[in-house]
């Protein structure tokens, strides 16, 4: 079958979701949100975290912090300096695969241990410090410091955790621990309330925080009038923990699962759930890949000598596989030795229509959002492996100057941008006109104006001839408009939150 009918084939399947039916599903996850809100049946269990104020920036004082929430994890000791950046040091270990299947009491003592060897190597033996725990599973909470495990996610099933508290479990693990018994848990939130509240720390109108990395989830801040479960609180606002990775389960998803989505589902530790989070995250979209690469290798499309023994095994492609065979054919030849040229260009074609989607659904949950919010603007803060990582999902630090820019016109951009528009990258003796200047050269300003006269199917031509998709292919919406932007961050603000230039009735995304 010659490539061009195979890259069909490809986009077939995975189908090109347009703009009616992101905002279909927008809109879905809204309804989903009010329900949830009210008390209602509804995939998504709207938590409230407890958290009832979002910082301003002058908070001061020394804090731990552990982040515990999938592939990895992290103890870090944070010295807040008020309306100053943040001192902050860190450690991050591996989550060995075995520990996600150990008894929850061994769990949560390794957690301790972790702390107790940073508490050490910092020199904080016998300190009372305050810590705050961020738990990036489902889970009920009651206080800030009081919340129960709902069920495991990301490949978890540890015994003896579920509808426990996992604050206290935590604590107890640290009373044994010589080293760290002073420490205790103050504050419980979910990775996303974590992020919000960072981001809120730097940007005063940031109201929603995203992870995009092992799994996928959302937490934003809404009215406590809304909140049907909080009647009779006097508090004015909360944060919200949506667990937006099991939107689908009533069915809003069915149309765009292709079967590789569904075996995986039916293969995994829990069918029927997280579907949405199955169809984003790092920990699915690799082997998403992979079952529709072998498909196609035992179709005899590609790889028709000898298929790579690594397509026959479960789990054996991940996020950073799939993140490196789009970034270049040296990429695709790393994780598959024997593929020809043909090959190359299928792999990165499967990979980045299952990245591409992946983007897209992200999108569709942030203007959800921002619906939900109802603001004519306001900042979203994003972290996670994926949208740091990931070749389509990366940041690029373009703080350049005014000075260094050399105007250009916009038809330009355009004429020279849009010469080669393949749906995978440049191959090296495709160059663009070197006389141009680099985009990531470009001021906020110009950038702004180029990207607004584009469709949204020639911001993606863009993003693929420049190999990336500048900051996670999130998109910003027009709300009443009859386009979807894709928005474009400019600044790298030396951490993982991002800010860029504003539009009117539109998120930014950072």
């Amino acid at each position: 079958m010659p490539t061009d009918q195979i890259i069909k084939q490809v986009m077939s399947e995975f189908k090109q979701i347009d703009k009616d039916r992101l905002c279909k599903l927008s809109d879905d996850m809204y309804k989903e949100m009010e329900k949830g809100l009210s008390g209602k049946k509804s995939s998504l269990l709207m938590i409230p975290t407890y958290i009832h104020r979002l910082p301003s920036g002058s908070e001061a004082g020394n804090f731990l912090a552990l982040d515990f929430g999938g592939s990895t994890f992290r103890v870090i000791l944070v010295k807040l300096i008020a309306n100053d950046s943040p001192v902050i040091k860190s450690t991050t270990i591996i989550m060995d695969n075995k520990m996600k299947s150990v008894a929850g009491e061994e769990l949560f003592d390794h957690l301790a241990q972790c702390v107790a060897d940073f508490v050490k190597k910092e020199s904080l033996e016998h300190t009372e410090i305050p810590l705050g725990f961020t738990f990036s599973f489902p889970m009920q909470q009651s206080s800030l410091c009081y919340g129960t495990l709902v069920r495991w996610t990301k490949g978890f099933k540890n015994a003896n955790v579920v509808d426990e508290n996992v604050a206290e479990l935590l604590n107890r693990a640290l009373s044994k621990n010589e080293v760290t018994k002073k420490i205790k848990v103050v504050a419980l939130a979910n990775d996303t309330a974590g992020t919000l509240v960072a981001g809120c720390s730097k940007y005063a109108n940031c109201h929603a925080g995203v992870i995009l990395g092992t799994g996928t989830n959302a937490a934003y801040s809404e009215k406590v009038s809304n909140v049907s479960s909080l009647a009779g609180c006097s508090e004015k606002m909360v944060v919200i923990n949506m667990e937006w990775g099991n939107f689908g389960e009533m069915g809003h998803l069915a149309d765009l699962l292709t079967d590789y989505d569904k075996q995986l589902d039916a293969a995994s530790n829990n069918p029927g759930n997280q579907l949405y989070e199955k169809m984003i995250s790092g920990l699915y979209i690799g082997e998403i890949s992979r079952l529709a690469l072998l498909s196609r290798a035992e179709a005899k499309v590609i790889f028709s000598d000898d298929i790579p023994d690594l397509l026959f095994k479960e789990n054996s492609l991940d996020g950073a596989a799939v993140s490196d065979c789009i970034s270049s054919e040296n990429g695709v030849k790393a994780v598959f030795p024997t593929a020809s040229p043909s090959d190359v260009v299928v792999v990165q074609e499967v990979c980045i229509a299952v990245s591409d989607r992946a983007a897209k659904l992200a999108a569709a949950g942030i203007y959800a959002i921002w619906l939900k919010r109802d603001k004519d603007e306001f900042t979203v803060a994003v972290d996670g492996s994926v949208f740091l990582k990931h070749a389509t999902f990366s940041k690029k630090d373009v703080m350049l100057t005014k000075e260094k820019y050399n105007p250009i016109t916009q038809e330009e951009w355009i004429d020279s941008y849009f010469k080669y528009s393949p749906r995978y990258p440049l191959p090296p003796h495709l160059q663009l006109d070197p006389s141009l200047p680099s985009l990531h050269s470009l001021p906020d300003e110009c950038l702004d104006l180029i990207f607004s006269h584009l469709s949204f199917e020639e911001l993606v031509r863009v993003c693929v001839v420049c190999k990336r998709w500048y900051n996670g292919c999130l998109f910003a919406f027009s709300r009443r408009g009859d386009r979807l932007f894709m928005f474009m961050i400019m600044k790298y603000m030396n951490t993982t939150y991002f800010s860029g230039p504003r539009r009117n009735r539109a998120v930014t995304v950072g």
